[in-house]
C-alpha cells in the first residue's frame, strides 16, 4: 500500500515540476522576444531620427549649392563687366543661363537623392515596425504555449494519478485484478 502512494506522489510532483518549467519557459521566450519587440522599436525610431538627418542636410546642400550658383552667376557678371561686354547680353547671358541651368540640375539631384534616401529609410522603419509586431506576437504565443503545457501536464498528471488510485483502491462493487503468481497469466493456469 505504501508504495503506491510514493509512486503517486512522485507523478504529482514530477507533473507540478514540468508544468512550472513549461510556464518559465513560456515567459522566458515571452521577455525575450519583448526585448527584440524593443530593439525593433528603436532601431524604427532611429530609421524615423535618420530621415530627419537625410532632409536636413539635403536642405543644407541645396543653401550652399544656391549659394555657389549666386556666387557664379554674380562672377560670370562681373568677369563680363570687366571685359567691357553687356552681361546681359549675348555671350555672357547665355554664360549666366547656364549656370542657372546646371544649378537646377544639381538642386533636382539632391531632391532626388533624399527621396530615394528617405524612401529606403521608410522601408527599414516598416520592416522594423514588423519585426517588432512579429516578436510582440510571438512572445504572447509563447506565454499562452508555456500556460497551455502546463495545463496539458497537470492534466496528465491528474489522470496518471486517478488511475494509479483507481488500480489500488478500487471501488466496492469492481474485484481487485488478481495478482499473477509465479509470473502466469491469470485465468491460464489449473482450476
Amino acid at each position: 500500500m505504501c508504495e503506491p502512494t510514493i509512486i503517486m506522489m512522485a507523478t504529482i510532483a514530477s507533473g507540478a515540476v514540468s508544468a512550472y518549467s513549461s510556464i518559465q519557459q513560456g515567459r522566458a521566450e515571452y521577455q525575450a522576444q519583448g526585448v527584440n519587440a524593443q530593439i525593433a522599436t528603436r532601431n524604427g525610431q532611429l530609421a524615423e531620427n535618420e530621415q530627419k538627418n537625410v532632409a536636413d542636410a539635403a536642405a543644407i546642400e541645396r543653401r550652399r549649392l544656391g549659394n555657389e550658383i549666386r556666387a557664379a552667376r554674380g562672377q560670370a557678371n562681373v568677369n563680363a563687366t570687366a571685359s567691357g561686354l553687356d552681361p546681359l547680353f549675348g555671350t555672357p547671358a547665355d554664360l549666366v543661363g547656364d549656370i542657372a541651368t546646371a544649378g537646377r540640375t544639381d538642386l533636382g539631384i539632391i531632391g532626388r537623392n533624399e527621396m530615394t534616401e528617405i524612401g529606403q529609410l521608410d522601408n527599414q522603419i516598416a520592416d522594423y515596425r514588423d519585426r517588432a509586431s512579429a516578436a510582440r506576437a510571438a512572445g504572447r504565443g509563447a506565454l499562452r504555449a508555456g500556460y497551455m503545457g502546463a495545463a496539458a501536464t497537470l492534466l496528465s498528471t491528474g489522470a496518471n494519478v486517478a488511475s494509479k488510485w483507481i488500480e489500488t483502491n478500487p471501488p466496492p462493487n469492481v474485484p481487485k485484478k488478481p495478482t499473477p503468481v509465479g509470473g502466469g497469466r491469470v485465468g491460464t493456469g489449473p482450476t
